[in-house]
């Protein structure tokens, strides 16, 4: 049980972090190369595309959803990697296949924890406690992070053990629950949008509200989906300090092309410039249309 009053969290020192990240790619534990985005805007929805070629040395499972419960994770955590533990229930470690630098996977302690589970509150407690010791690590760059979860295959997993990513805010693009209320975006997919104003809350509340919003998130989309009750909800996740946003998912892929919770949100990483030509070809609103649910 998440206690009611939380205890002071110590910061994340930001320096000693991309120390360790830099020492990381030196020593070839983890694959990472400065990236030059691409922005594009289709019918109405901005994009930024980035070409990772670490991508195509990442490991995936040909169906996470039909992987048996196990006692044995699919993700290592070496010392090497691991930046600090989230109590009672989680870690928070580099990602062996970061776009951004830094970037993190927030991983549950029991492997038997899967990613086609929803979220509970354990996680919200932990994605919440990570972006305030990311957000306020002393640094005076203001920088602001992110948070994303892939349930599922159709979700754009590519790990069974349950993990979140975090990962900074880019400073060139503008996601679109933040943009100006006078410009006109189109959104290509269904989704829910919950508000949040930190400054309204005190203690865990915050926390016990996102979950209590973030399981009404999910029965809206398990009804555009139309998912019978108990069933798994195909979803993604997107959580700032400012909003969270849940994403219904049909599909992984349309022909090459494939998009995580921050494909969605128009942040697309490709693995190959042939990818990349496909999504620009075809078109990323109409890509991304077909990978959620049609509006």
């Amino acid at each position: 049980m998440i206690p009611q009053e939380q205890q002071p969290q110590q910061r994340i020192n930001h320096k000693e972090v991309l120390f360790k990240f830099d020492e990381a790619v030196a020593n070839s534990r983890l694959s990472w190369a400065p990236t030059t985005p691409i922005h594009q805007t289709d019918n109405g929805f901005h994009f930024q595309y980035r070409t990772c070629p670490q991508f195509l040395h990442k490991p995936q499972l040909p169906d996470p959803e039909s992987v048996e419960h196990t006692a044995t994770s699919d993700i290592s955590n070496p010392s090497s990697l691991h930046i600090t533990s989230i109590p009672p229930s989680h870690n928070l470690i580099l990602n062996v296949y970061p776009v951004l630098r830094p970037s993190y996977l927030l991983l549950t302690t029991s492997p038997t924890h899967q990613q086609t589970s929803s979220l509970d509150l354990s996680d919200v407690n932990a994605a919440w406690t990570a972006l305030d010791r990311l957000e306020s690590d002393g640094s005076d760059d203001g920088e602001q992070y992110m948070m994303i979860y892939n349930c599922g295959r159709k979700a754009g997993c590519s790990r069974s053990h349950k993990h979140m990513q975090l990962f900074p805010r880019p400073l060139d693009f503008v996601l679109f629950p933040d943009r100006s209320l006078d410009e006109i975006v189109r959104v290509p997919y269904a989704y829910s949008l919950v508000r949040l104003d930190p400054s309204s809350f005190s203690g865990t509340d915050i926390t016990s509200y996102i979950f209590e919003a973030y399981i009404s998130c999910l029965e809206r989309a398990r009804t555009v989906l139309g998912i019978e009750d108990g069933a798994h909800i195909p979803h993604n996740v997107v959580l700032v300090h400012g909003w969270m946003l849940v994403i219904p998912r049909r599909k992984a892929r349309v022909g090459v092309t494939s998009a995580n919770a921050a494909g969605m949100m128009g942040m697309v990483w490709v693995a190959d410039e042939e990818e990349l030509a496909e999504w620009r070809k075809v078109g990323g609103h109409s890509i991304l249309k077909e990978l959620g649910v049609a509006v």
